[in-house]
């Protein structure tokens, strides 16, 4: 999914990953988690994100999405 707005709040879930609540252009809010080893998000910039849904080994899908990029607007 793609999604453009601005990071609301940033929470270390664990030591594997962080859960991002993002705020779209229009308002709309979405939660999905990040790796560390991907850039932190800018708090209070417009940027693009795209997530997909995580997947057990069997290939369901499971509750949440995950960060796979973003880039500044």
């Amino acid at each position: 999914m793609e999604l453009v707005g601005t990071v609301i709040e940033t929470d270390r879930e664990d030591h594997r990953r962080f859960r991002v609540r993002f705020q779209c252009t229009n308002k709309e809010e979405f939660e999905f988690f990040m790796s560390p080893a991907i850039k932190p998000l800018p708090v209070d910039e417009v940027v693009r994100v795209w997530t997909q849904p995580i997947r057990n080994e069997d290939g369901t899908a499971t509750e949440g999405s995950a960060l796979i990029h973003w880039e500044n607007l």
